[in-house]
């Protein structure tokens, strides 16, 4: 493991840490099974649950919420159930051998357990975006014009930790203040940000040395690591396969709808996979409803929601049934479909980057449920 990996997950333990340390000895020399129970549930959960809950919601970007029903939420209170079983395992396993070898800290191992988990968990869903941090992190780090550093502290519950920075090299000694506003509205749109700083360019043909100096002069200032990667996978269009398999298809419908004879075009198995979208679709929450259809659209940016009715697999009055509209709300919508994230957070009272997130819940919850093709 590299310096920069030790130190994106470095913690220096407060005070508090002493407690937790008191409260496993406690739970080791319990005198009987009683006291053991009593001392175990206090340790479990007045020193152990916050360090995980606080590190699975920094690194997830998560509520931990049980009425939160994200599909990313839902994930991770299930890591959160993983990390619980596997620290009472080995809490129990100590307990087993009077005057083992314990942790030198408590704490720091909770958070190591979780920060481990939260790797594992994932390189296992987002392998890609995985595979382009590690090449954004090395050219970061071999080549004289970037760097990536440690910023000052954040606090968590389990303790202080450093988030790693990128940035020019020139920056790491005495980083400029980043431009909020400028940033904030790239990280939104960051596609579209290429293409107007590259137009006619292909962003997949931006070299990574040149879609990093724009980046960062865009930036004026260094951004954290993390951020940066969502950025650039956002720009070269790095999506997990269940992903892209889920646009591919939709972008498939939409060309077939562009003919002539749509009915010639159309095959059973493909009108079968788009009306498992519209049922999967059917079940989302209703904000997610909204943001999806909506704004359904192909990889070209051409509205597909005329398929539903063109194809049989709903009617405009059961499309206004799902979205919780009237049949004549609808009809007054449906010239203008598809809407754009501000129109759509403008109906739900909400922002545009709240509209986003919906929609990318809402589309890796059907990528998810919908074997449109072998992965």
């Amino acid at each position: 493991m590299s310096a920069i990996e030790l130190d994106e997950k470095a913690i220096i333990l407060q005070p508090s840490a002493l407690v937790a340390d008191e409260a496993l000895s406690s739970y080791l020399q319990a005198q009987d099974e009683a006291a053991a129970e009593l001392a175990l549930s206090r340790l479990l959960y007045e020193q152990a649950e916050p360090v995980i809950g606080s590190i699975l919601r920094h690194n997830l970007r998560v509520t931990l919420r049980e009425a939160d029903d994200n599909a990313d939420n839902q994930n991770a209170l299930a890591l959160r159930s993983s990390v619980r079983l596997q620290l009472l395992s080995e809490l129990e396993a100590l307990r087993s051998r009077p005057g083992g070898p314990a942790w030198a800290n408590f704490r720091s191992h909770v958070a190591e357990l979780t920060y481990q988990a939260c790797d594992e968990h994932l390189r296992q869903q987002h392998p890609r975006r995985h595979n382009l941090k590690n090449k954004l992190r090395y050219l970061l780090t071999h080549n004289e014009e970037f760097a990536l550093w440690e910023n000052e502290l954040r606090e968590l519950v389990a303790g202080t930790r450093r988030e790693v920075m990128a940035g020019r090299a020139a920056w790491r000694d005495s980083p400029p203040a980043r431009n909020e506003d400028l940033w904030a509205a790239l990280r939104e749109e960051p596609a579209e940000w290429a293409k107007l700083n590259w137009p006619g360019r292909l962003a997949k043909t931006l070299h990574p040395i040149e879609l990093l100096r724009g980046l960062f002069a865009n930036a004026q200032g260094p951004v954290e690591l993390d951020e940066l990667v969502n950025v650039c996978a956002a720009i070269w269009g790095t999506r997990e396969k269940n992903e892209e398999n889920t646009v591919e298809v939709i972008a498939e419908y939409s060309d077939m709808a562009s003919g002539q004879n749509l009915a010639t075009a159309l095959q059973l198995e493909q009108i079968e996979h788009l009306r498992q979208l519209w049922v999967e679709a059917g079940q989302l929450p209703i904000r997610q409803k909204t943001a999806l259809l909506l704004n359904l659209r192909d990889a070209n940016g051409r509205g597909i929601i005329a398929l539903l009715p063109l194809t049989g697999v709903a009617s405009l009055r059961q499309i206004a049934t799902v979205l919780e509209l009237t049949p004549e709300d609808l009809a007054g919508l449906w010239s203008q479909l598809p809407l754009d994230d501000a129109a759509i957070a403008a109906r739900l009272g909400i922002t545009r980057q709240q509209v986003i997130n919906l929609r990318r819940a809402a589309r890796e919850r059907l990528a998810r449920r919908i074997p449109l093709v072998d992965v």
